[in-house]
């Protein structure tokens, strides 16, 4: 069975909020997320398993929106802009409001003691609203990128070559300002939209066909992880260790779309049944609900001293309600409004 990558996107989609789930379940155990209890830097392979996911989750994302992108202004979907700043907005901007008033200021409100001062910065100001980032960053790779990659497809190195300057701009500029409504962080990944929307042109010039070649992009993608974290303290690299990174990424990405590429007609199968299509048609609420369900689990499970078993509560538990709640969103016109599904 010949199946298209863009049938399988949603199926990758949910495989990378389940990969971004378990990495918000394990990241108090790495002490370097959350402060709600004390956490610890004794494990090792949590903090190395966290530190690796971690490089390419939410880029995989940015680049898969980038192909749909393209596929979509291929396709006449995006002929006049007020449409598609319109859907945007009700995609995006909408969910962003609604979460964060009746979800996430509440929440982190509780469990992380976020006052005033905090919600202006961190919320209105969008300098780091928590998984609610995502959306605004996304936004305005979208009004951006609908000016630029129609006209630049056709430099495709060049346009490449400006973005790694800009993405580099975005690591120096986070050092100095803050980032305000996203800004350096949209430096950084519109780079993967970027590379995604190349890959829907180019991608007849992407031959997976061998698992040898599969199993050559994760060895590559491991080894330049294990560069990147020996690195990782060596701030007298820092240039060195930040290229490494991007290239970590790159490949971790690839390696994401490699493997989902060559297994795409058995995923796609997979993917048919009655419960997984709910799941499908659930991702995104999953990830605008699950990190502060994480908070509680932490707290109301906190004398679980296995950090195993602790990550396991979190991540099962965080999934299945949050699928449930984004679930029950979507059953009600203008709560499906409220988290941007249709």
């Amino acid at each position: 069975m010949n199946i298209s990558f863009i049938k399988i996107i949603p199926v990758i989609k949910v495989i990378l909020v389940s990969i971004i789930v378990l990495y918000h379940s394990m990241l108090f155990w790495n002490d370097s997320w959350l402060n709600v209890l004390n956490g610890t830097d004794d494990f090792k392979i949590i903090r190395y398993l966290t530190r690796y996911l971690g490089v390419f989750h939410v880029y995989t994302f940015t680049f898969l929106s980038g192909y749909l992108f393209a596929y979509q202004k291929n396709n006449n979907s995006y002929k006049f802009f007020s449409e598609f700043v319109k859907n945007k907005i009700k995609r995006l901007i909408i969910p962003y409001i609604s979460v964060s008033c009746l979800w996430l200021i509440p929440f982190n409100i509780h469990y992380l003691q976020w006052t005033n001062k905090d919600i202006i910065e961190k919320v209105v100001l969008c300098v780091w609203p928590s998984q609610l980032w995502y959306c605004i960053m996304l936004f305005n790779v979208f009004l951006i990128s609908y000016f630029l990659y129609s006209k630049l497809k056709y430099y495709p190195i060049i346009n490449t070559i400006i973005l790694i300057a800009i993405y580099f701009l975005g690591l120096i500029g986070r050092a100095y300002i803050k980032n305000y409504f996203t800004i350096w962080t949209i430096c950084e990944h519109l780079l993967f939209f970027w590379l995604g929307y190349c890959f829907y042109f180019y991608s007849n010039l992407f031959n997976i066909n061998k698992k040898e070649k599969l199993l050559f992009i994760f060895i590559l993608h491991v080894f330049t992880f294990i560069v990147y974290d020996i690195l990782y303290y060596k701030v007298s690299f820092e240039f060195v260790y930040y290229t490494i990174e991007l290239i970590c990424r790159i490949i971790g990405v690839l390696n994401i779309v490699s493997i989902a590429y060559y297994y795409k007609s058995i995923l796609y199968k997979y993917f048919q049944s009655e419960k997984l299509q709910i799941i499908i048609k659930n991702t995104f609420g999953i990830y605008l609900f699950h990190q502060q369900l994480i908070y509680v689990f932490i707290n109301e499970f906190y004398w679980i001293s296995n950090p195993w078993l602790q990550i396991l509560v979190n991540l099962i538990f965080s999934f299945i309600l949050s699928l449930g709640i984004s679930a029950l969103f979507n059953k009600f016109k203008l709560t499906r409004f409220m988290i941007g599904t249709k």
